[in-house]
């Protein structure tokens, strides 16, 4: 959480998404998502995780429109977050 208040705090617009199957759970249109089976194995993870990013911030820009310049995005992360970043940025 520190890094995303720490971004918050000097004006920029912060979004975190929890990874289903890689967080301790997730809720998915009211459903209670867990780790294990398919989802959690690596591959799997991999492809989904970037998915999961591209969703989110494109739902921030089509919900915030013009208070957000969609040139001047950034995405972070660190361990698997960081992997996460550098593939979605591929």
């Amino acid at each position: 959480a520190f890094w995303t208040e720490h971004l918050a705090s000097h004006g920029y617009v912060v979004c975190a998404c929890d990874h289903p199957g890689s967080a301790r759970f997730t809720v998915v249109d009211g459903q209670v998502i867990t780790p294990g089976g398919e989802r959690s194995k690596r591959s799997r993870m991999e492809s989904d995780r970037v998915a999961d990013v591209k969703v989110v911030l494109d739902g921030v820009i089509d919900d915030l429109g013009d208070a957000v310049d969609a040139d001047k995005c950034a995405v972070t992360g660190m361990s698997f977050g960081g992997w996460t970043t550098a593939a979605y940025c591929e």
